[in-house]
């Protein structure tokens, strides 16, 4: 299932989003897990984008990390 195919229209999401959500929708996982297996730096960067969807209710955080959100 491709998370984004099924978002609002009015939600869009930059590039970077975009490979987070496929990264959470892969597999949940905590930020310095998705900042690995994307291959990018563990950065404040990074933290603001994942709390920004997780405000936008794109993500929510459970006991496996960061997951899609119901």
């Amino acid at each position: 299932m491709d998370p984004l195919a099924f978002s609002p229209r009015w939600m869009f999401f930059s590039e970077f989003e975009a490979d987070l959500i496929t990264a959470v929708a892969e597999r949940p996982g905590s930020a310095s897990e998705l900042a690995y297996r994307l291959g990018i730096p563990l950065s404040g960067n990074l933290r603001y984008v994942l709390a920004n969807l997780v405000s936008r209710k794109v993500l929510s955080i459970g006991n496996d990390g960061y997951q899609i959100s119901h």
